[in-house]
């Protein structure tokens, strides 16, 4: 499941949705600081939890 939303985020870089996905696998997995850091480029790129159908599990 790692492997493949990786591959999702390279592939859309700029789809913030994607960078929130990555997020929340990466935390759910304990990678805070890799978790933090998709969270900051998904906020950047425009994601907010207010507009997203993602938002925690």
């Amino acid at each position: 499941m790692e492997e493949g939303i990786r591959k999702e985020a390279e592939a859309s870089p700029d789809d913030p949705d994607v960078q929130n996905k990555l997020r929340l696998l990466l935390w759910i997995l304990g990678h805070h600081k890799e978790s933090s850091e998709a969270f900051q480029n998904a906020r950047r790129l425009g994601w907010s939890s207010t507009s997203s159908s993602l938002v925690a599990l």
